[in-house]
């Protein structure tokens, strides 16, 4: 298991992460209509839930240090994978999410995180970040180009 990701860790971002998607995704699907969704770094899902809510058919990509048992999807939808290593996606989605979660992986990381990312799908969302930054495991920070 990562030392970092433990349940207190998940915990702590919980209710704000639901909080955020409950704002963004009626957004987002004011733009586009995605009827399958797969996040990148997902953690406990909490952002699929909200898709999943909304009609979505979802997976969510985490490390094996989630435990599954607290996940806010069902967890057939979660597929265990350390992302610090290169990810094939299961398949083709309308859309590829990714919040917070590549700025923890290491340098080497970044490019086949990238292309993963764009492979899942035509349309992607992604946030991560930005240098100094406040956060923990941020050491992969980089501006926006």
């Amino acid at each position: 298991m990562n030392e970092q990701y433990t349940p207190a860790y998940f915990d702590a971002f919980k209710d704000s992460s639901r909080a955020s998607a409950e704002v963004v995704v009626p957004i987002v699907q004011s733009w586009i209509k995605p009827r399958t969704v797969v996040d990148m770094g997902c953690g406990l899902g909490m952002w699929l839930s909200v898709w999943q809510e909304s009609g979505c058919e979802v997976s969510g990509v985490d490390g094996d240090w989630v435990d599954r048992g607290r996940l806010a999807i069902p967890g057939d939808r979660f597929i265990a994978h350390d992302l610090s290593q290169p990810y094939t996606p299961d398949g083709r989605y309308d859309l590829a999410t990714s919040l917070e979660a590549a700025d923890t992986l290491p340098a080497e990381a970044a490019a086949p995180f990238v292309h993963a990312i764009t492979a899942a799908a035509p349309v992607v969302l992604f946030s991560a970040s930005a240098p100094d930054q406040p956060g923990i495991n941020h050491i992969n920070c980089q501006w926006p180009s």
